[in-house]
């Protein structure tokens, strides 16, 4: 398959699992592209893409938004994610994305079993913590959501509110760490055409997920969600051991 291809199929599905979980498409995304361009300019895409994405949902959930989530976690994700695409060209990332889907996987493990014994609030140092940590994998991979996902999942009263406030978190983040990239030379114009075959194919994602989310619960959407963080976790680690 060529890189046109590949980016389609990839779009495709980070587009049904954005609408199933809220979150995710990135690391589908991450599946995909650090093959054909490397970890650097893949992220770069990754992000490129999903920042059309993340519009088009925040804009359909915008009456949903939990502002004071949106805005704290936001402006520390930045705070982190800004200072380490400054230097992430320079790193090597192999272990570092092993370490992190170690870290995702505990995660998954930690809330699949043992999440009814810890009540997540919005408390300020939460969502503090939360935006530093998901800008750390955001600045490196431009992976920021799992956490979102757990702290957003557990700190809103509806689903909407869940995918609204993730969404806006997502896109008030992701526009700035994108010009960045651009900045320091890390998303090329050769990279256009990938974003826009991604983006056109994660629509069409987004809508056959739809149908498929209206038929969840929340507890099934819980475990969707806690299920999935797990494989990524897994599949980073694979990939870079």
């Amino acid at each position: 398959m060529n890189d046109l291809a590949v980016t389609s199929l990839a779009g495709l599905l980070a587009g049904v699992i954005n609408s199933l979980t809220g979150f995710g498409s990135a690391i589908i995304l991450m599946l995909f592209m650090p093959g054909m361009l490397g970890i650097t300019a893949g992220a770069s895409v990754t992000s490129s893409i999903c920042i059309g994405l993340n519009a088009v949902t925040a804009w359909q959930y915008k009456g949903s938004i939990v502002r004071r989530i949106s805005l704290i976690c936001s402006f520390f994700y930045l705070l982190v994610s800004l200072t380490i695409i400054n230097f992430v060209g320079d790193m090597d990332l192999r272990a570092l994305s092993a370490g992190f889907g170690g870290f995702l996987l505990l995660l998954s493990l930690y809330f699949l079993f043992f999440s009814n014994k810890l009540v997540l609030r919005a408390t300020l140092p939460t969502l503090i913590i939360c935006g530093l940590l998901s800008g750390i994998g955001g600045g490196l991979f431009s992976i920021g959501g799992p956490l979102l996902a757990v702290v957003c999942l557990n700190a809103t009263s509806s689903r909407e509110e869940y995918v609204g406030t993730i969404q806006s978190v997502f896109l008030m983040t992701g526009i700035p760490n994108f010009i960045l990239r651009i900045a320091k030379g890390l998303y090329t114009p050769n990279m256009i055409p990938l974003t826009l075959f991604g983006f056109a194919f994660a629509l069409i994602g987004k809508a056959l997920g739809k149908k498929l989310s209206e038929k969840m619960d929340g507890a099934t959407l819980k475990k969707l969600i806690y299920l999935y963080i797990g494989f990524a976790g897994a599949v980073n680690i694979i990939k870079n051991i």
